[in-house]
């Protein structure tokens, strides 16, 4: 029950005077002819039913998370989400949480990959630092970082060919990889020049990073409410998943 049916029942629901929330309640499925079983208790009841009412909520919950600009970020992300089928607490909660920590609470749409201490290298990347010697080619270094870390992985070339640098991580949450970019470039059909540039807007962030939640099954993983393989799906790894609990605390109330 994604986007595209909850629009369908919307559309339908308006065509036979119903309350137009793409819900399958109980009056949506009696005028479907379904009066002798109830309806599906797997339909998840969305937020909201139009941009403007989830705008708020994500307003909300950006404000109690102490994202700077909460109403111009909700109005960014609104659209997109509404169209991603990123409406229900649990969804919007699970996107907002992650897309905040991978941003640092919004506030940076491209990856900083430069590191001054060999612990705080070894904590982001504890299975490619092992030592802080191995770390200390790399400190203050963040193409060289970006290369070794990113290079041939993601359908980058081998390291050295500047695409891990190139492909770093930008949006929310962070689109990383040549294959990535190229992916959304596809779907949005514009050069990939043209990508890199509107993942460092807010608009062009938050459409492709809804874009890439749903490709890759996050609305379904959030639905189960297992933090952790929602994590590892996001960041391939656990890394962050202790902020990210802290923000799912925090928002989900302001969701309600």
């Amino acid at each position: 029950f994604g986007p595209l049916t909850w629009a369908a029942l919307v559309a339908w629901q308006q065509d036979r005077g119903l309350v137009a929330d793409g819900v399958a309640g109980p009056a949506t499925w009696l005028e479907m002819g379904q009066a002798s079983s109830a309806p599906p208790v797997f339909l998840i009841e969305p937020l909201a039913g139009d941009e403007l009412a989830l705008a708020r909520r994500v307003s909300a919950a950006l404000a109690a998370d102490h994202v700077p600009d909460p109403g111009g970020w909700a109005n960014a992300l609104a659209g997109p989400m509404l169209r991603a089928g990123i409406t229900s607490q649990t969804r919007a909660a699970q996107f907002l949480a992650n897309a905040s920590h991978e941003t640092t609470g919004l506030t940076r749409l491209v990856e900083v990959l430069y590191y001054t201490t060999p612990a705080a290298m070894m904590r982001a990347w504890p299975r490619r630092f092992l030592t802080a010697e191995m770390c200390r080619p790399f400190l203050g270094q963040p193409l060289a970082l970006a290369e070794r870390v990113y290079g041939g992985r993601l359908g980058n070339g081998p390291e050295g060919s500047g695409d891990g640098w190139r492909f770093i991580g930008r949006g929310i949450p962070h689109i990383t990889g040549r294959a990535n970019y190229t992916d959304e470039a596809a779907r949005q059909r514009i050069p990939l020049d043209q990508l890199v540039a509107a993942l460092e807007t807010r608009r062009g962030a938050a459409e492709a990073g809804c874009s890439w939640w749903v490709r890759n099954g996050l609305n379904e993983l959030a639905d189960t409410g297992d933090t952790e393989r929602v994590r590892r799906r996001v960041n391939g790894g656990l890394n962050g998943l202790d902020d990210v609990d802290r923000r799912l605390r925090r928002m989900p109330p302001a969701l309600r």
